[in-house]
């Protein structure tokens, strides 16, 4: 049970760990700079009012989003939709 204990999280851990400071942890600076981008820019950030409209059988959706200083590759667009039924709710990337 141990050695079960002691491959499964601490090896993991430990190689997880290895990973995340890699290259003098780029992969954690990287992600403090794409934060901070993010909160300088984002109060410029705008988005329309979405448009909704039948396409045959489909709903079709669109929606104007100006990014400012922020660039696409660090947001996504997604369509929510809470279920009526208490089930899982539809979520979509836009594009």
């Amino acid at each position: 049970m141990a050695r079960d204990y002691v491959e499964q999280y601490y090896l993991a851990g430990a190689a997880e760990l290895r990973r995340r400071t890699a290259d003098a942890s780029a992969l954690a600076r990287a992600l403090r700079q794409w934060e901070v981008r993010l909160q300088r820019h984002w109060t410029d950030l705008r988005i329309a009012a979405p448009t909704i409209s039948r396409g045959g059988a489909d709903w079709l959706f669109s929606v104007t989003v100006d990014l400012g200083e922020i660039g696409p590759e660090d947001v996504a667009v997604q369509l929510y939709a809470e279920p009526c039924d208490g089930g899982v709710p539809f979520v979509r990337e836009l594009f």
